[in-house]
């Protein structure tokens, strides 16, 4: 079970100390967050290409062959967007004249060309039905090609540039179920294509920027950003350069201040949600033996239970792993606390807290473990978690009232249920009252009425703007 918490960080951060020690050692540098950076070792043979501010990144002619004639030939790096397991991404804008607006342009690590090639095929089946109701909340895949540079073959995906709901302001509450709903009803578009998206977390999903943002004069897209920040890579001993290397780490850009710079140049408009990083996708048809390099941010309790009781088993993604995934997600924006703060097969503790109720398989393995077995897990003790729980949506969340607490507290129960196929497919979630009772209000009470775009975004303006001024003065 591969999974990207607090212990992978610090086998990152052990990984990079051996890498300094064992020949790059000696660098002269300016130290930036570790958040804020991907690892100095993961750029190697085989793992991420280096990139710099002003490059341009140009397909390899002779890996794209079938590229069309009309296509950019090349895109610009302005800034860093990001950084994740598998990939960098950059802000970027195409070389030609006539295609200059504003891009995401996502460099795949080499040994990720499989999670690369995945994530095409689930973007290009949605965009194959891009017509359908809810196909809007996948992001787009606008260009994809292929590079070679000194660290190997690397794929690019070019998509629009998306704020990430965990680098956005404080919203309010209604705000949080607006977007929720259009995220619900991606990954239900998602299923009905024939896909699962596999790795939903607060990371992968966000909002639409304002449509002036991509079209935006260079210098007006830029002030936004606030100065470069950078770690330097530089060896005191030049014999030690290499090519492999980037000239420099760079922090991600204040995307968050761009929106709020451009929000009031759109009068009207309202952002929608969008999935995206589709690496871990899978085809619901699929079968058990592709089981490879699979992910997860927040393991769902099937694949805890895989790794754990089953000795290192690997599973599969499923719609069902996907809805509990949501629900967890929903538990983290609403409360502002993780599903599970335990690590190990303690985590598998807090999952059946909130059940409340062990399954078969479940209690063989809980009873024979000499140190899980002593601990009890009732609907008693389930229904003071959830009460815990209902404690902390209401403290993050004061315009929602006593109903909204009740329903989205009773989906929730059902989303994170222990046994999958208790748990409700993505259309039963979206049925549900907490999201009728959005999609009717946001809509006028017309139930055929689209309700994506029908709220505007709000966000929670006092902690926003105390929030704006702490990014302004660090």
């Amino acid at each position: 079970m591969s999974t990207q918490p607090a212990a992978a960080e610090e086998t990152a951060q052990e990984e990079e100390a051996i890498f300094y020690r064992s020949g790059w050692a000696g660098f002269v540098y300016h130290q930036i967050e570790e958040y804020h950076r991907e690892p100095l070792l993961h750029y190697r043979p085989r793992y991420l290409h280096p990139v710099a501010v002003g490059d341009s990144i140009r397909p390899d002619s002779a890996r794209c062959p079938n590229r069309p004639a009309d296509a950019p030939t090349g895109y610009r790096i302005l800034h860093k967007l990001g950084h994740g397991g598998e990939a960098t991404v950059w802000l970027a804008q195409g070389v030609e004249a006539s295609y200059r607006r504003l891009v995401s342009l996502k460099v795949y690590s080499a040994h990720c060309s499989s999670a690369a090639e995945r994530e095409a095929r689930a973007l290009s089946t949605s965009m194959a039905t891009s017509n359908a109701p809810w196909a809007k909340h996948v992001l787009f895949l606008l260009d994809s090609f292929i590079i070679q540079g000194p660290n190997g073959i690397h794929h690019v995906h070019i998509t629009d540039v998306v704020l990430p709901i965990v680098d956005a302001p404080p919203l309010s509450a209604g705000t949080k179920k607006d977007l929720l709903r259009g995220v619900a009803r991606g990954l239900a578009h998602l299923h009905r294509c024939g896909y699962i998206h596999g790795d939903v977390h607060i990371g992968n999903v966000g909002c639409t920027m304002p449509p002036s943002f991509a079209s935006a004069p260079l210098w007006e897209a830029m002030r936004a950003m606030y100065r470069y920040e950078v770690m330097m890579v530089l060896p005191v001993d030049p014999t030690q350069s290499s090519a492999t290397l980037p000239a420099y780490l760079l922090s991600p850009c204040a995307l968050s201040n761009c929106y709020r710079d451009h929000v009031d140049k759109d009068p009207g408009w309202c952002p929608e949600a969008r999935i995206f990083d589709l690496g871990n996708a899978r085809q619901t048809a699929d079968a058990d033996n592709v089981v490879e390099d699979v992910r997860w941010a927040c393991p769902p309790p099937e694949a805890a239970f895989a790794h754990y009781a089953l000795g290192g088993r690997e599973i599969l993604p499923t719609t069902a792993t996907d809805v509990w995934c949501l629900g967890a997600m929903m538990t983290i924006i609403f409360s502002g606390m993780p599903i599970s703060q335990r690590t190990g097969k303690f985590r598998m503790l807090d999952y059946a807290l909130l059940d409340g109720v062990l399954p078969p398989a479940w209690r063989q393995f809980w009873e024979a473990d000499p140190k899980l077995g002593p601990i009890t897990v009732t609907p008693t003790e389930s229904a003071e978690e959830w009460r815990k729980l209902r404690q902390a949506f209401m403290q993050q969340n004061p315009d929602f009232d006593g109903t909204d607490l009740d329903c989205l507290t009773s989906l929730l129960r059902r989303m994170l249920a222990l046994d999958s196929a208790a748990r409700p497919s993505m259309e039963e979630v979206l049925a549900d009252p907490w999201f009728a009772d959005a999609r009717l209000a946001a809509a006028g009470s017309d139930p055929g009425a689209d309700a994506d775009s029908a709220t505007p975004l709000r966000f929670d303006d006092r902690r926003a703007d105390h929030a704006h001024r702490k990014d302004h003065a660090t």
